[in-house]
């Protein structure tokens, strides 16, 4: 191997300053590293399977791929020397399918071992001395052409850490016991990349945020103690509205990332609650992509824990939220005083007793949350653009899609006596208005109330459909005429509303409709015969929907806990 390293390090000091030799050589050293890590044979020390002298080589060419603007200088390669290449520019591979930076952190991450811990000089140490230099081209204010490199880095380096670490915890990759990942080594790791990447969530480029969002969440997987307090440092401020405006949007999406690792998390659990209130005002019709990242953080959250009043336990109805909104005040303005740099150890600050007893206190602001949310959606549909006229792929056409996909988890989530409150809120939302450019995304909504609890929701939804579209054929003469256009009348449109709705109730939901057999059959007769013109495209929608239903496989139970079982606070 000595022989092989020495010859390939020499092959490439012969081609200097020519970046297709630097990316090829640094693919190859790295699988090397990669596949001779397990082997017993190969001699392995701080520096992985290379000697000193070969690392300095490979880490004085990584600077050289970043491109990191040195004085007046653009670029430290030479365009002469890979343009006279010849066929060796057969080698040259698309950086987009094969980035430099999976090259670098490929060979350093599979070069790190408990070696690097206990010497001073080590790959360990470069990799920080590393970070540490380029530590402020990750600032937001400055983007270059080295932003993307740079946060595509991180992400595979974090990445990879977080690969290796997982296949040697499972035995999927046989290390020697000397070269194996330590809680140590995790925890040095976390510390280096930490700083960088609470800079790069909030970069102008929506890619290096991206990167930067992804690193975010392994890192946390990593050391929840270590990064949660920092990212709800930066966070409350954002989401109190005290800062700039863009840095809410960061904020939301960094929420979204680490709320599967925050609800399983002692102590910063109990923050879930004031955060989603803090994220509700989010919901805004005057800007749409901020929506989108606040319904995605409430379906991450639905994913993972079930809303559910824990007080309604305890005897006498328990504490209320006085004692949550007490301790999350305290901690917000702990996070305040102690800056960036806070550092929080919920293990030994908090006692089993404490700690349930304030996430007890906390759940009971979950009910004002969901009427809160409710409201606002409610608001955002009433101010939605005609979709007649909204492009694909707008936000517009997004939020249409989002909206169901956040209501399925969130409905499925909630205890019987919040879905409760959710399906009355709904049913009376669906029965006063008629907002024809939100008929869609109501009619979704519905029917993912449905689906959660079909028996219940029929029997309340369906009445009151019924006795809409009889008012409307009856008494407003709606669908009486024929029209040529493709366009819906708008004498025609509560019908319009009131049948969509009824449609999408009726569809996937499994065996729940045949308790109303009679009064779809009735209200699908008397719609066919008295309705003329386009609302008799969504009647044979509602009897396909009626005749797919009886015909397709469907989702029992969309619970996220097992019914009979509770999940543990």
């Amino acid at each position: 191997m000595l022989t092989l390293s020495a010859a390939l390090f020499h092959l490439w000091s012969l081609v200097n300053r020519s970046r297709v030799f630097d990316v090829n050589f640094l693919d190859l050293l790295s699988r090397l590293a990669r596949d001779l890590l397990p082997a017993k044979s190969i001699p392995f020390r701080e520096y992985g399977i290379y000697s000193k002298e070969q690392s300095a080589l490979i880490f004085t060419a990584i600077l050289r791929l970043l491109e990191i603007p040195v004085g007046q200088a653009t670029s430290p390669y030479s365009s002469v020397v890979d343009t006279n290449i010849g066929l060796a520019m057969t080698l040259d591979r698309d950086p987009r399918k094969n980035p430099v930076a999976h090259h670098i952190a490929r060979w350093i991450v599979m070069s790190l071992s408990p070696y690097s811990l206990n010497e001073p000089d080590s790959i360990l140490s470069n990799l920080e001395g590393l970070i540490q230099a380029v530590e402020t081209f990750f600032h937001p204010s400055n983007t270059g052409n080295w932003t993307k490199t740079l946060s595509q880095l991180v992400y595979y380096l974090a990445d990879f850490f977080v690969m290796r670490w997982n296949r040697e915890r499972s035995g999927e990759m046989e290390v020697p016991e000397d070269r194996r990942l330590t809680p140590e080594l995790k925890r040095r790791f976390v510390m280096c990349l930490k700083e960088v990447i609470f800079m790069g969530i909030y970069a102008k480029s929506s890619t290096a945020m991206s990167f930067s969002l992804s690193s975010l969440q392994s890192l946390a997987y990593l050391e929840p103690d270590l990064i949660l307090p920092g990212a709800l440092q930066r966070i409350y401020p954002s989401m109190q509205g005290l800062v700039e405006v863009h840095r809410t949007t960061s904020s939301l999406r960094s929420l979204q990332v680490l709320s599967r690792i925050m609800v399983r998390t002692r102590g910063f659990r109990n923050h879930v609650t004031s955060l989603l209130g803090l994220a509700l005002p989010g919901i805004d019709a005057n800007d749409l992509d901020k929506t989108l990242h606040t319904l995605s953080f409430v379906q991450a959250v639905a994913y993972n824990i079930p809303f559910r009043d824990l007080t309604e336990d305890e005897e006498g109805g328990g504490s209320g939220s006085h004692l949550a909104l007490e301790w999350v005040g305290s901690e917000v303005e702990r996070l305040e005083r102690e800056g960036a740099e806070v550092m929080i150890d919920y293990n030994t600050e908090l006692s089993d007793e404490n700690e349930a007893a304030i996430l007890r206190s906390s759940t009971t602001g979950l009910c004002e949350f969901l009427i809160s949310f409710l409201g606002r959606v409610f608001t955002l549909l009433e101010n939605l653009p005609d979709a007649s006229r909204v492009r694909s792929g707008s936000p517009e056409d997004h939020i249409a899609n989002t909206l169901p996909a956040a209501f399925t988890p969130l409905l499925a989530a909630l205890s019987p006596e919040l879905y409760d409150i959710a399906l009355q809120k709904i049913t009376d939302f669906v029965s006063s208005h008629v907002i024809h450019q939100a008929r869609d995304a109501m009619a979704f909504i519905c029917n993912s109330l449905c689906k959660v609890n079909p028996e219940k929701a029929l029997k309340q939804l369906i009445p009151v459909l019924i006795r809409n579209i009889r008012t409307e054929i009856e008494e407003n003469g709606a669908a009486s005429t024929r029209n040529t256009g493709s366009d819906v009348l708008p004498r025609d449109r509560g019908l319009v509303w009131n049948v969509s709705i009824l449609s999408m109730c009726v569809v996937h939901i499994g065996d729940a409709v045949l308790n109303h057999r009679e009064e779809l059959l009735e209200i699908a007769g008397f719609m066919q015969k008295r309705c003329k013109g386009m609302p008799t495209v969504h009647i044979s929608n509602f009897i396909h929907h009626l005749l797919l239903n009886l015909t397709v496989v469907y989702t029992v139970d969309y619970g996220l806990v097992e019914p009979g079982k509770r999940m543990r606070p």
